[in-house]
């Protein structure tokens, strides 16, 4: 039986593979096996002999520069290469450029060389016509050029025999490279075919953990802001129910009543507790401590009468009970405040029907009157140049939230106060609620009071035109009191038979009581009553109601 070229054992070597009965591994190291020996029997060329009987020529020493040891073992790996048998036209300049590009790192785990391997075996099993005869080495004009480039290196010579142990230990190529990514075989190419992984440029695990989480960092961002500012569904308070609790739902309303505020016992904070209506039905809002801090430091406070947007989980408790809470600064919003400028002339007359309860309007006056009653509320007297007046009510609340008031400085100051109408049921008429101390604005501050010093008969004959007007009236005699005499009585003087009414006012300054033929001289403030005219005697002012004699039996 003849013996078998190379060319047949390449041919029932690849059958076996493709058959299945040996391994990759086993194929791969019979081809390197097979080249070893096919090189081992090839005669070194003519031009490589340097004369009969001589032996050839040693290579010549080279000095590697400092440094460029990278250089010479890639050099050295591609002659090594070149040396199995790659044909000329794997460019060596290529092959040392592109191993040069990796990092040691590459070079010490040798995983870059695996795709060139790769295409030298596919060569040697897919070309039919291999050739006993050694493969051609690289020009001796390629080989100038890449030393010029690289540095000089030593070079393999032609014909010299590489055994197997070199090839397994030295060249450790000889695998079919895998892709990193899915495992499947790349074929010696630098993307891989079946995922289109980058087989060169691979991403650290470092790497992969720096954009991991700059993502998820992103995605709690924005996962944040679209729940913060969610377009949620507006309810309508009137149809909800139990099916609703603990359900995330929206509201818009007024706010129906006063605010309620309970402190924390160690912290400048606490829980504001509100009462907002939207025409269909009440819903209780709690603001909690953790987002009421921040409102509280910026004096942003819902008010009686503000229009409020809020969202947060429901609770549905029993006799159709209804709250939310809100835990986020974002989920609540007081919408913008406009107010209507109205006289003190238009509420005085006016019923309840004349306003809507929670209007927000602006009014100007003076302060004369005011007291604070402890742990309730700030009451004061606005009154316009006619002497009208309307109750200004500020609660506790509002004091503590948004700034205390100043008393002292606001009294007979003329202002300018923004708030919304409450109707008062026991007085049967209007009063203003600011939202904050902040809707009290002082325009002027005190002037003193003007008087223009009458007989009674003037002053009755015209008591229109005077009313607003301070007035003083001297010897007139106490015609009348009521009670006591100590708050109300009318005078009378010599110039008509005429009387008109006086009224005091709490802790004015005022010789009282005051009884019947008493004479006095009065200073105070002309006002309208019910379709007729009266002085008052403000309390904290210049007015007076002095007693001259006492005719009356008094004291």
């Amino acid at each position: 039986m003849a013996a078998l070229t190379n060319k047949d054992k390449m041919e029932r070597l690849t059958k076996a593979y493709e058959d299945g009965k040996i391994t990759k591994d086993q194929y791969l190291r019979n081809v390197a096996k097979f080249r070893t020996e096919e090189v081992a029997t090839q005669t070194i060329p003519e031009e490589t002999k340097q004369g009969a009987g001589e032996p050839a020529a040693e290579p010549p020493a080279v000095t590697i520069p400092p440094g460029k040891e990278k250089n010479v073992k890639v050099a050295e790996y591609v002659d090594r290469l070149i040396s199995l048998g790659l044909k000329p036209s794997f460019k060596r300049d290529m092959l040392i450029t592109h191993y040069l590009e990796f990092d040691e790192s590459h070079m010490q785990r040798e995983i870059d060389f695996n795709g060139i391997h790769t295409d030298i075996m596919k060569y040697y099993v897919e070309k039919e016509d291999v050739s006993d005869t050694a493969k051609p080495g690289p020009s001796q004009s390629l080989v100038n050029e890449i030393q010029a480039m690289t540095e000089p290196v030593e070079t393999a010579p032609r014909g010299k025999i590489i055994h197997s142990e070199d090839i397994e230990t030295d060249v450790p190529g000889y695998i079919i490279s895998e892709c990193k990514s899915c495992g499947k075989e790349t074929r010696g190419r630098n993307h891989c075919p079946s995922c289109g992984a980058d087989q060169i440029h691979r991403i650290t695990e470092k790497q992969l953990v720096a954009v991991a989480s700059v993502l998820l960092l992103l995605g709690v961002i924005f996962l944040g802001a679209a729940g913060a500012y969610s377009e949620t569904e507006i309810s309508v308070i009137g149809e909800l129910g139990e099916t609703d609790n603990f359900r995330q739902i929206r509201v818009v309303g007024k706010v129906a009543d006063l605010i309620d505020f309970y402190p924390e016992k160690y912290e400048d904070t606490g829980t504001i507790r509100l009462l907002v209506n939207d025409g269909t039905g009440d819903i209780w809002v709690k603001i909690v401590p953790a987002v009421s801090e921040k409102y509280i430091r910026d004096s942003y406070i819902p008010g009686f009468g503000d229009m409020v947007d809020c969202e947060g989980s429901l609770f549905v408790g029993d006799d159709g009970y209804l709250q939310i809470k809100i835990r986020d600064k974002n989920l609540f919003r007081i919408m913008e405040r406009v107010y209507t400028e109205i006289t003190i002339d238009d509420l005085v007359p006016a019923d309840i029907m004349a306003f809507e309860v929670g209007t927000q309007v602006t009014v100007s006056g003076q302060i004369q009157g005011n007291f604070y009653i402890d742990g309730f509320a700030y009451i004061l007297d606005l009154a316009d140049d006619n002497g009208k007046t309307v109750s200004i009510f500020i609660p506790d609340v509002i004091g503590q939230l948004t700034g205390e008031l100043d008393l002292d400085e606001i009294y007979l100051a003329r202002v300018r106060v923004s708030g919304a109408l409450e109707w008062y049921e026991s007085a049967q008429e209007w009063e203003i609620i600011p939202a904050s101390t902040a809707g009290i604005e002082v325009v002027s501050g005190y002037e003193a009071d003007t008087y223009i010093t009458l007989t009674l008969d003037q002053l009755l004959n015209d008591a229109e035109n005077y009313s607003g007007n301070y007035v003083e009236i001297h010897n007139a005699s106490v015609t009348w009191i009521y009670g006591n005499g100590d708050w109300l009585f009318s005078i009378s003087d010599s110039s008509t038979n005429n009387e008109i009414s006086v009224i005091v006012d709490n802790s004015a300054n005022a010789s009282v009581p005051f009884y019947v033929s008493d004479t006095v001289n009065i200073r105070g403030m002309v006002i309208p009553y019910e379709g007729e005219f009266e002085i008052k005697i403000r309390a904290m002012s210049s007015d007076y109601s002095l007693r001259l004699s006492e005719m009356g039996g008094g004291a």
